[in-house]
């Protein structure tokens, strides 16, 4: 409801003379209040009659019929002034740079010093509607933030803490007019760091509870030049996420927020700098190396994911060696047989940065003996299928299930001494023969292929215990290794077998799932032999366990080597469940050193 009145001309003057505090608020004490106040309407003008009623039941501790008496005092201040330090006369005492003032009923009847009921006891009655004609035009009132409520006094000292108040805001402010808005608008947000991304900036921020709630928040991305970028973020617990898309790589931009409410927008928060980039590059994982003729190396790795890059650059040989984008192993030719190398792989993109983070492999030696055995699996819909081709293989004992949830195996019986015939060049058949050794010394014959492929049979689903549900296992035994060992100079020998990449087209798993149990089937008179350690299959993703690195196959010491030793081993094989349907080939590299 409107009412209208008949504004006095010297009601500023009349109010500024009646807003003197007779008692000093030195002896006040700072109290949070205790509610807010309702009003209706909540926005309005200098005309409007408003009800502003505090929360029922709001009461001073007791009635104005009592010595010494309890009044009921109104006022609008400042925002920035404490209400409960306040001390009332015929009205709240000013503050040194604030605006503080008692409020009027519409009908300009002042509002201090109201009697609190007897019964019930102490009960804030508010009698009609107040309206803001009464402050227009008074010193110090400009658009802004204030607080309005009642309070409770006793000898103009706040009433045990007993205060109600509600943020307002004001503006239009003429000497004729104002206008009035339920709550204040919304402190500034607090930006913390952004975070650098592809063409994006992300970050968060808190923000403090406002009256009316806040209702929204806007990101501003500002740059030096070109055109705002903003994000407008819902409302939720603090601190709030944001992520800007859309912006410059490279282009630094000024980040900050603002808060809205009904009744407007915050400050802007405290500016934040970045710069989207990509400098957070993926980085190529499992480099590993198998020897091959020339002599040389094959690197294979697994690429980096996210934007792809345009070639990889394979460093550490005689000399780079680039490889397409759609490679994922690449080989290094020219090698000393007996030096080390360290082989460092580095994806290459189009745009900066030009290259993601260096990959390496452990040190490699290039053997001058080398033996090469394609380790087949295939995985069908619910099975494993591992297929064998040539091989002359030892009998296995049994063995019980290993450490780390791999099954017991079963014994096997040796096979026919067959001498396979060495595969022709071709994925399916294993690759090509090993053409540095057409025609291998020892053992008889001469045709003894050096490159050959292994059957392990049909996988198995693991259902019990540490790997269930996990891998499928399979086992077998290598080909049959002889080391012939015929020089005069005594030296002792290590055979080292290492696994690569098992593949089947985009899908891999690492060489570290498959280990071994070596063990010597025969040896030459006077000549000592040591099979190396039993390696389970490891049941992680990295390449650190099982033959993913070089392990042991057997050992001669110094002057117990010579002869010739014929060595086996049984394969352990875990396939992840996570594996593509179809057929998976390793390269097993044993060598001789």
């Amino acid at each position: 409801m409107r009412t209208k009145f008949t504004r006095i001309a010297i009601a500023g003057a009349a109010l500024a003379a009646t807003t003197v505090g007779l008692i000093s608020n030195e002896t006040a004490h700072a109290a949070a209040p205790l509610g807010p106040n309702s009003f209706s309407p909540t926005s309005g003008t200098s005309n409007t009659a408003f009800n502003m009623l505090p929360p029922s039941g709001s009461a001073c501790t007791g009635s104005g019929s009592g010595v010494p008496a309890y009044r009921w005092q109104s006022y609008i201040v400042s925002a920035s002034v404490d209400a409960s330090t306040l001390t009332y006369a015929s009205g709240p005492n000013p503050v040194a740079g604030a605006f503080v003032s008692a409020l009027s009923y519409s009908d300009t009847t002042q509002v201090s010093n109201q009697n609190p009921a007897s019964s019930p006891l102490g009960l804030i009655n508010v009698a009609q509607p107040f309206s803001l004609a009464s402050i227009v035009g008074a010193p110090g009132l400009v658009a802004g933030a204030y607080k309005m409520g009642v309070a409770c006094t006793q000898a103009g000292n706040l009433d045990a803490g007993k205060y109600w108040e509600t943020p307002i805001t004001i503006g239009n402010v003429t000497a004729t007019d104002l206008n009035y808005s339920f709550g204040s608008i919304p402190s500034a947000p607090v930006l913390g760091a952004v975070t650098s991304g592809d063409t994006t900036l992300s970050g968060s921020f808190t923000a403090a509870a406002s009256t009316p709630a806040t209702t929204g928040y806007t990101v501003t991305a500002h740059p030096a030049a070109g055109v705002d970028i903003t994000l407008a973020v819902p409302v939720t617990a603090s601190p709030v996420s944001f992520n800007l898309t859309g912006l410059t790589n490279g282009t630094s931009y000024a980040v900050s927020v603002i808060a809205t409410n009904t009744t407007g927008n915050s400050p802007a928060s405290n500016i934040v700098n970045g710069t989207p980039n990509l400098a957070a590059r993926p980085g190529i994982t499992n480099v590993t190396v198998s020897q091959i003729a020339g002599p040389g190396a094959h690197i294979s790795f697994t690429a980096p994911t996210g934007t792809g890059p345009t070639s990889y650059t394979i460093a550490g040989g005689p000399a780079p060696v680039t490889v397409t984008a759609a490679a994922t192993s690449g080989d290094v030719l020219g090698l000393t047989p007996g030096t080390p190398y360290t082989f460092t792989v580095t994806a290459n993109y189009a745009v900066a940065p030009l290259t993601g983070p260096t990959a390496s492999a452990a040190p490699f030696t290039y053997s001058a003996a080398i033996i090469i055995q394609d380790i087949t699996a295939v995985r069908p819909a619910g099975a494993l299928i591992l297929t064998q081709r040539c091989g002359v293989n030892g009998a296995l004992g049994a063995e019980l299930a290993t450490a780390n949830g791999f099954p017991a195996t079963a014994a096997v019986t040796a096979s026919a001494n067959q001498v396979g015939t060495a595969p022709t060049t071709g994925a399916a058949a294993g690759g090509p023969a090993d053409p540095q050794f057409p025609a291998y010394p020892f053992p008889a014959p001469v045709s003894y292929p050096t490159h050959c492929a292994v059957n392990l049979g049909t996988g198995s689903y693991i259902t019990t215990g540490a790997l269930a549900g996990q891998y499928y296992s399979a086992s077998g035994n290598i080909n049959q290794v002889t080391v012939a060992d015929n020089r005069d100079t005594g030296a002792g020998w290590t055979v080292n077998g290492t696994m690569g990449t098992f593949t089947n087209g985009s899908s891999t798993f690492t060489g570290s799932h498959l280990g071994w149990t070596p063990t010597t089937t025969a040896s030459s008179p006077g000549q000592t032999v040591v099979a190396g350690p039993a390696v389970d299959p490891s049941a992680t993703i990295t390449n650190t366990g099982g033959l993913g690195t070089p392990r042991q196959l057997a050992s001669a010491a110094a002057g117990v080597a010579t002869g010739v030793a014929n060595l086996d081993a049984r394969l352990k094989l875990l396939i992840p469940v996570s594996a593509a349907t179809g057929t998976f080939t390793g390269q097993l590299t044993l060598s001789a050193i």
